[in-house]
Formats: structure tokens, C-alpha cells, sequence
């Protein structure tokens, strides 16, 4: 799953992910494929649980 649908799916769920390749020029950098997450919302179980069935699909 690209970073951007990720980010799409945890909206529907109002989980915030910001996708890396929104802050990275250069779109083949392994960056690109990153994701960004408030800290300070991390530690929400939803959270975790919202990756984990993502990481399983």
C-alpha cells in the first residue's frame, strides 16, 4: 500500500497520517514512501490496531 492511500484509509477511521511523499521532492527516494504521525497521538490503540490490520490486508 502506497503512503497515500494509507493515509486515506486512517482518515476514515480519524486516525491522522501524513504522507511522506507530500514533503519529499524527490518522488524515488525511499522517503517518498514514507509516513508521518503525530507523537503525540501515537500511543492511541486505535492507532496500532488501524496498522495492524493494514499490515495484514
Amino acid at each position: 500500500m502506497d503512503d497515500m492511500t494509507l493515509a486515506r484509509e486512517g482518515t476514515k477511521e480519524s486516525i491522522f497520517i501524513a504522507p511522506g511523499s507530500l514533503f519529499c521532492l524527490d518522488k524515488n527516494s525511499p522517503l517518498a514512501r514514507a509516513i508521518r504521525i503525530i507523537v503525540s497521538r501515537a500511543s492511541n490503540p486505535n492507532f496500532y490496531e488501524f496498522l495492524l490490520r493494514q499490515l495484514h490486508m
